[in-house]
């Protein structure tokens, strides 16, 4: 198995969120969600409240060094300009179909194995956040948490974003 503590080669990013698709696929085709009152419901509208008072201090550090490494080149305006839609972008978030999700979803809490007739198995642990959440929320963390752990370096974010988008939407 390929997990937990070994780095992941590019492609087994693909084929892990190629199995969360199926997993949270099979919530959009008539698979009853669980009702149990610990599931949580989503976890965007929480981290964007916990970031707020950074995002709304950036503005006023532009000038930094390290904000100019981080977000020079038009990437803080950007940030900004996100951050002033982000009702509207959490209005159509919550309007997608639910799913049952990990909600935490991401190489130090997955492992890809092959099962007898080489079909790609995933196995998650750490399954605290589990609950409700929208088609597509399951592949955040696994982009974002790969590329803040530094599994995958940062030069690679954009391959590392199409190749789980791509198997995403191929199991679904």
């Amino acid at each position: 198995a390929e997990g937990w503590r070994e780095p992941w080669p590019m492609a087994t990013y693909g084929v892990a969120a190629e199995c969360l698709g199926r997993f949270n696929g099979a919530y959009l085709t008539g698979k009853a969600m669980p009702r149990f009152p610990w599931l949580s419901h989503g976890r965007v509208r929480g981290m964007l409240d916990l970031a707020a008072p950074v995002i709304e201090r950036l503005d006023e550090r532009r000038h930094e060094p390290i904000m100019q490494r981080w977000l020079g080149d038009g990437r803080l305006e950007r940030v900004l300009r996100l951050w002033s839609m982000r009702d509207r972008l959490l209005n159509g978030l919550a309007s997608l179909p639910r799913c049952l999700c990990h909600h935490d979803a991401f190489c130090r809490n997955l492992m890809v194995r092959r099962d007898e007739d080489d079909a790609a198995a995933l196995v998650g642990i750490d399954w605290a956040m589990m609950g409700a959440g929208v088609i597509g929320e399951e592949i955040g963390p696994l982009v974002g948490a790969t590329l803040y752990f530094l599994d995958v370096d940062i030069a690679d974010a954009p391959a590392l974003d199409r190749i789980v988008f791509d198997g995403y939407v191929r199991g679904l």
